[in-house]
């Protein structure tokens, strides 16, 4: 096999890793626990829990992360997951015994790196609670994010590395194959 070949399998094979990275969710568990309860975008955390249910945000929105614990708070986190990459997007500390915590999320900040189905994931310290939601972020045609450039050009390379791997003419024989 050639180098041109080989390296044109290796770009397809890459790009089949990276399309799946992108396109699939990470395994369900459970939503909010600590009894605790969230919200995203004035929508039930649990509430989002599949494609299908996921909140919609455009582009450019600005959403509101909320969550409530049933003690009092020394701390919190929220963090998007979108495909392999994770992004903390909040993190205070609170000292004086709140029960409850809001954040405010600029989506423009992360949806140029792609839009699709995101994770948006929270935790507390003190009273320990964890929770997360989909949320579908809605906007540019893909191919104009980061994601969807590097897809884009890794199956342009896998493209070529496929034409460049065509079978080549063999030759048969009484005896068999003559290369």
């Amino acid at each position: 096999m050639s180098r041109a070949a080989r390296l044109g399998r290796i770009l397809a094979a890459a790009a089949v890793v990276a399309a799946a990275l992108v396109a699939l969710p990470p395994a369900a568990d459970a939503q909010v626990t600590g009894g605790c309860s969230a919200t995203v975008a004035g929508q039930d955390a649990n509430a989002a829990h599949n494609v299908r249910s996921a909140v919609k945000v455009g582009e450019n929105d600005t959403i509101v992360v909320t969550g409530t614990a049933p003690g009092p708070i020394t701390g919190y986190k929220v963090y998007l997951t979108f495909g392999p990459a994770r992004f903390q997007v909040a993190d205070e500390t609170v000292s004086d015994g709140r029960t409850a915590w809001t954040s405010t999320v600029n989506v423009r900040d992360y949806s140029r790196y792609g839009v699709g189905l995101y994770r948006v994931e929270g935790d507390t310290t003190g009273t320990v609670c964890t929770g997360w939601a989909y949320v579908k972020v809605t906007g540019p045609f893909p191919l104009f994010t980061v994601a969807g450039a590097v897809g884009g050009l890794l199956m342009i390379g896998g493209g070529v590395g496929m034409a460049l791997s065509r079978p080549r003419k063999v030759k048969v024989g009484p005896q068999g194959v003559i290369a």
